[in-house]
Formats: C-alpha cells, structure tokens, sequence
C-alpha cells in the first residue's frame, strides 16, 4: 500500500534537477517543492478520515550563476563559503503510481483493463511527479538550492546551494514564512495525483495545497485502512466508482456525491489546522488530534506554526468545482474559491445564495453550456466578486496532468490538449488563480489585477462566449437528466481514451475527458 521504494527514482545528492520524466511545473513560482501523503483515520463519530497529497514550499530557487574563475574561487566571502549540499537524494514518485487507478478508468469506460494499460505504459510509462517526496518544508536554516534552467541545464555541484538570501535572514530563529493553504477537489473520476503540475505549480508561489482524494465513490479508486480491534492488523479496503446509469436518478446521486466531498473538503482544513497546531501524529502514539495511517514516517510536527489557516481557499475542476462552490458556501472558514471549468449540476438550488465568498471562474469555451453558465450567474455576486474568464482553443482537461501526459499529436488525438501549448495555457491560468488568491486572501477585489494577467494572453477573454439564448442548451432544471447534463457528468479523467476507440454521439459523451 502507498509508495515503495521501487517507485521513488533518486537524483545526485545535493542536486534539484529534475529527473527528464518529470512532469512541468509553470508560472514563476519562488520555491522548489515537495510533497507527502496523508491519510487520518475515522474517529468514530461521524468521521471518516481524510485522504490527501499535500504539496508545499521546500527551498527558494536561484537562478544559476556563471562558473567561477579561479581569481573568484580565492575571494569567497565568509558567507559563500558557509553554503552546504545536502547529502540526501530527492526522490520524484511515480504519477500512475498503483494499476488500481487505471483498472477503475477502464471499468468506468467499458474498456479492457488489457488495452487501456497498454495505453497508459505506451504514452505515459515512467513519468513522475515534479515534487520531491517527502522533502523537508521551507525553513531559514535549510539551503537555498540552485535549479537548472532550460538554457543551462545541469550545474556543477558545489554551485547547486547559495547562503541564505537577506529575504530569509530576517526570519524567526529556525523557522520560516507561515504560508496560505489551498484544498484541491478532483473532478468525477479523478484522483489526488492527476492535477499534479498544477498543485506543484501553486506550491511553489508559497501556498500549502492538499490535494484530496475523495473516497466518495467519484475517484476512478481509491482505498482506505481498517484497524481490527481485536488484533490490531490493518488491511487495505479498497474503493470502486459509482456507475451511474441513464435513468437511476442521477442528481440525487451526485449531489449526495458532493456533500460528502464537501465534508472531505472540510475535513482536509480541519487536518491542516491540527497540523499547524502538532496535534497530529502516528495512530500508535495516541496523539491529541487526527491519527495518523499513512504518512507515519514524515516528520508532520515541522508545519507547527508554520500554516496560516485564517487564509485558507478552496479550489476544484470539474465536478470538484461544484465541490469548491458548496464547500466555501457551507464553511466561512474558506475565504474564497476558484472553480476550474466547473460542472455545477451537482449543486442543489438553496445552495447559490449562501455563496457570498469571492470566486474567480475559469471556463473553456468548448466546453460551458448555456444551463451551466446559468448557474453560476445564480451565485451571489453582491455579496462579493464572482469574476469569469473564458479560455479560446483549450480543453476541458487542459487543467489536468493529462495535457501533459500526452502533448501534440496523441494530445489532440486524445481529446486533452487543444491548440494553445499546454504550458502556455497552464501559465495562463495558473497567473490568474495566483492574482485571484493574493487579493482575495488579503480581502482585497481582484478583477483589475486579473484583466492585467488576462491581457497578456490573446486566448483569455473576460467573460462568457456561451449563447444564453440558445435553445437547445437552455433547459435550467439541474433535476433533468438532459443531453447536456448527461455530456458533462463524462467530463473525466477517462473519457478521452474511449472517444479515441469510437465516433462521439450526437450528445458528445465521449468528448471530454
């Protein structure tokens, strides 16, 4: 269960370059980043844990400087010669890192298990993720690394770490920035690992980003550990995803769907707030909050103090839009929300005006239709900003690592990847989440400081190009089990597989991912 060794590949000691097979990370975010596992078991009341990835600052990047002569190396300052390399290898987990994942998208595609792995090891094989495992957070008395850039690749070791900058030397004795924390929700068929390169993204603009993986039954799959009282043995329960067919009421089932993601989202706050308090820790150790199941051997307590939970966002794609929206309408403890081309028939009708925290909207034009764009103009924009922006020539799963997983051709022929450079898009609309969260964190409006970023790329207008008037798209009862609402509830992580093994319909089901 979880990582094994056997899927951690190390880079040199003391280097931050990136193995090849890494995912990117865009923007031009200040910090490397790191990432860990966390799963909380259920108190008993009520409470059933919480699952997540949490992405988050670990060292600031310099950019390199040129090699040294020798006239250079004779007069080093004191400081300069204090800098250290560390000894221990960075590890990058593998993305597709258990079949189970793929086994659930096959399922929940009708495909053979046999046909989509050999898709899976075909185009995607070994890559990784671009954070390094479980690597220690920020803090003033740890190095600061060097990172390769695209121009100079790697770097001589003894220039890969700088003595602390005059930025850091001002911080608290051993400790360092409290950062702002973002909850990420997956979309339908999802998991914590697919959105990756954006997670890592934001991480390294100084955010702290758990990445849920909902056990909902709206994860491709997932699992969780079960403690036998009597002996003591933990076995790993593993769960399948909801099928839900045409005619089996699926409203009802997605909403009750997404109140338990809410609650997971919720939940995932709470867990930061324990760790930024050291009230988590290992199950046998019986500690104050949260027992800890998987995550045990990282040292958790190095987040004391170190969170600012007063600035606290939630985020979400797709169906975890909905979930973004219902979270941050349900709990005053979420400040704002951004919703990445969001699926909100999920969401019952009561629900639109309690959402009176700021949220910023990122649609793609292909994708919105004029029943959901209906929806999110019932969101109460009195009570606060509710900018929207449309991306031209992008993807529904442009959002996802798929885009990236699978770039030009076999992108394009996938369905994940449109006609603007995935890293461009990505650059897009990670500025903007940025722009949105630093004001919106800070309680200020964000709309001119987005319309600054949205200029600078051609295919981001302010707005909706969705027809209102359209008749077909038109029907606005989130009850109806219409062709719209049936094409957005396949906009998955799998659907693109199988819209390249058959002709889409006439309600464009196998579209989108």
């Amino acid at each position: 269960m979880g990582l094994t060794s056997s899927s951690l590949p190390s880079t040199p000691a003391g280097s931050r370059v990136k193995p090849s097979t890494a995912l990117p990370t865009v923007g031009c975010g200040m910090y490397e980043v790191g990432c860990a596992d966390i799963m909380v078991a259920s108190n008993g009341s009520g409470d059933n844990g919480v699952f997540m990835r949490i992405f988050y600052p670990t060292a600031l990047k310099i950019e390199p400087q040129p090699e040294p002569s020798e006239s250079d190396s004779d007069n080093e300052s004191d400081s300069e010669s204090d800098a250290t390399v560390t000894d221990d290898p960075i590890e990058y987990p593998l993305w597709n890192e258990r079949r189970e994942y793929i086994n659930g998208l096959a399922e929940y595609r009708q495909m053979s298990q046999r046909k989509i792995h050999f898709y899976f090891d075909w185009i995607i094989g070994e890559r990784r993720i671009p954070a390094g495992w479980q690597q220690p957070l920020f803090n003033k008395r740890h190095p600061n690394f060097v990172h390769a850039s695209k121009s100079t690749g790697d770097l001589h070791p003894e220039h890969r770490t700088l003595p602390p900058t005059a930025s850091t030397q001002s911080l608290p004795e051993a400790k360092g920035p409290q950062f702002p924390v973002a909850v990420f929700s997956h979309g339908l068929s999802g998991s914590r690992l697919i959105y990756s390169t954006y997670c890592t993204s934001l991480a390294s603009y100084g955010y702290v980003v758990a990445a849920v993986e909902h056990r909902d039954r709206s994860s491709s799959w997932t699992y969780r550990l079960k403690t036998d009282p009597a002996t003591g043995i933990v076995t790993e329960e593993g769960i399948s995803m909801l099928m839900v067919h045409d005619g089996e009421g699926e409203f009802k089932k997605r909403n009750q769907q997404n109140h338990t993601r809410v609650a997971e989202c919720i939940r995932a706050l709470h867990l930061l707030e324990e760790l930024n308090m050291g009230q988590c820790g290992p199950a046998d150790k019986k500690p104050k909050g949260s027992k800890i199941v998987v995550g045990q051997e990282f040292d958790w307590l190095q987040f004391k103090n170190r969170l600012d939970i007063s600035k606290a966002a939630v985020i979400g794609h797709s169906m975890g839009g909905a979930t973004a929206v219902a979270a941050a309408a349900f709990s005053t403890d979420f400040r704002c929300c951004i919703v990445l081309d969001g699926w909100l028939y999920p969401i019952e009708h009561e629900l639109y005006a309690q959402t009176t925290m700021p949220a910023l909207m990122l649609n793609v034009d292909g994708w919105q239709w004029a029943e959901n764009i209906k929806r999110i103009q019932r969101m109460n924009s009195e009570a606060a900003e509710k900018p929207l922006f449309t991306f031209k020539n992008i993807v529904h799963q442009s959002f996802s690592d798929f885009t990236y997983l699978m770039p030009g051709f076999m992108g394009r022929k996938f369905g994940v990847q449109g006609d603007i450079d995935p890293h461009v898009a990505g650059e897009a609309y990670l500025e903007l989440s940025v722009a949105f969260l630093r004001q919106a964190l800070s309680g200020s409006t964000s709309v001119e400081a987005l319309r600054e970023v949205a200029q600078r790329y051609e295919f981001v207008v302010e707005g909706t190009t969705v027809d209102l008037e359209d008749e077909e798209t038109a029907t606005d009862d989130p009850k109806s089990d219409d062709h719209q609402t049936l094409q957005d509830s396949n906009g998955d992580a799998g659907s693109s597989i199988a819209a390249s093994e058959t002709e889409s319909d006439s309600t464009g089901t196998t579209s989108n991912l």
